[in-house]
């Protein structure tokens, strides 16, 4: 019944907790949820000055203590954002601190999004062996090199989430991390990064400023470094010039999905470039596109048609008066016959299909049953959603409803409700 498992928000913490949303309606039901320990295995609070209120009635350190009894043994899932800089939390929160570091032999993840002041505090008293997914980010980036992250046994996690922070300033044990993310990092420290995780599989890297203080310089200077364990790339909400020298400084041959979300124009020989480099390995492709122009439908072809492994894709296109690149895409897609020797030429392995535009256009239709006429294409799973209302001509809702009764798998779920043969 989390909001969020993986960014724990103000307004999530917010709301009652759900063992007390059950204690709360009788005494049995109260009995009930406190006999439950895996009710209290996450325990989500802020460090923040508590507001008086009629109904509280334990103190905080008597809340948090009553709470690790009920969990048990259980190991426990910690989630603790701090959102006040006020000097009297950060002395009073102390003894909560401690009390959670009685536990740490039990901590199996830990969120923890707190003032640099404070960060230090959660130190454990045990080894912090069952740790598997710790995710350490500052709430306030002043000054961020100088924050410490040490706890007294180094833990060794297999998945690890930074944001915000330098490498030299967290003191975890890199060899047995198989899952990576790197949230408002400076480029150095991403290539560092990478080059600490030998068994690195997945990797996801977002809101980075690779041109932010002069970096650019240093960052360009670096040779191309192979990465061959990762298999799953994630890059999002950067910018298209971050994201191009990134790319030009990586390789990794054994990459098989791709996830590839710009802010501004999408540069397609960027990905060329890095592909060509890694290999034909690839099988899943995400494209988010922000910006549709004649440009950018041509990259986007340029693009798949330099990924003939391609098993899946997902496109998600950006809201536009033409929808060039989608009309591109579909038209390119339904006139891909088999090329000499009877190979497909455009996308031949192509499997699933996803595709989300904002809006379309009515020509666009046409295409999409002809796609399904030729035979490398019968078992192809096509899926197209549209926030907005789908307008589409008789013909066209026609020649898609044959394909479906004729046992294609298509699908359209934003149809209009008197079309309810699809």
């Amino acid at each position: 019944m989390e909001e969020n498992d993986n960014t724990p928000l103000r307004y999530t913490l917010r709301k009652l907790p759900m063992p007390f949303l059950l204690g709360s309606v009788s005494r049995r039901w109260r009995q009930l949820a406190r006999s439950m320990p895996q009710l209290w295995s996450t325990v989500s609070f802020t460090l923040a000055k508590q507001r008086t209120r009629k109904k509280l009635v334990l103190h905080p350190l008597q809340f948090i203590n009553d709470w690790l009894q009920l969990s048990g043994s259980l190991p426990l899932t910690l989630c603790i954002v701090d959102h006040t800089a006020s000097v009297f939390h950060r002395e009073t929160c102390r003894p909560i601190v401690d009390a959670l570091n009685q536990h740490s032999g039990r901590w199996r993840k830990a969120s923890l999004h707190v003032d640099k002041h404070l960060l230090s505090y959660f130190r454990g008293t045990s080894p912090p062996s069952n740790l598997h997914d710790p995710e350490i980010g500052l709430q306030y980036d002043d000054d961020a090199p100088t924050a410490y992250f040490s706890m007294n046994s180094r833990p060794s996690p297999t998945r690890l989430t930074i944001q915000a922070f330098r490498l030299s300033a967290i003191d975890v044990a890199w060899g047995n991390v198989t899952c990576l993310t790197l949230k408002w990092m400076l480029p150095d420290e991403c290539i560092k990064a990478i080059k600490l995780v030998p068994l690195l599989e997945s990797c996801t890297l977002s809101e980075l400023d690779l041109l932010r203080d002069g970096h650019s310089e240093t960052f360009h200077s670096q040779q191309v470094f192979q990465h061959i364990r990762l298999r799953k790339l994630f890059l999002k909400e950067t910018e298209v010039d971050t994201l191009i020298v990134f790319n030009q400084a990586m390789e990794f041959p054994s990459l098989e999905e791709l996830s590839y979300e710009a802010e501004g124009d999408f540069v397609a020989q960027s990905l060329i470039s890095l592909l060509n480099r890694s290999g034909d390995r690839l099988k899943v492709l995400t494209l988010v596109m922000n910006l549709d122009t004649e440009e950018i439908a041509e990259g986007l072809i340029e693009l798949l048609d330099a990924v003939p492994s391609l098993q899946k894709l997902e496109c998600d296109f950006p809201d536009s008066l033409f929808g060039y690149a989608m009309h591109k895409f579909l038209q390119k897609l339904s006139s891909s016959p088999p090329m000499p020797g009877g190979i497909p030429g455009f996308l031949p392995k192509l499997q699933s299909l996803t595709l989300r535009p904002d809006s379309t256009r009515t020509s666009t239709w046409g295409y999409i049953p002809r796609i399904f006429s030729w035979s490398h294409r019968k078992l192809l799973c096509f899926e197209l959603s549209t926030a907005g209302e789908i307008a589409m001509d008789d013909d066209d809702l026609d020649e898609i409803s044959q394909r479906i009764y004729e046992g294609f798998n298509i699908r359209i779920p934003g149809l209009p409700s008197e079309s309810s043969k699809l």
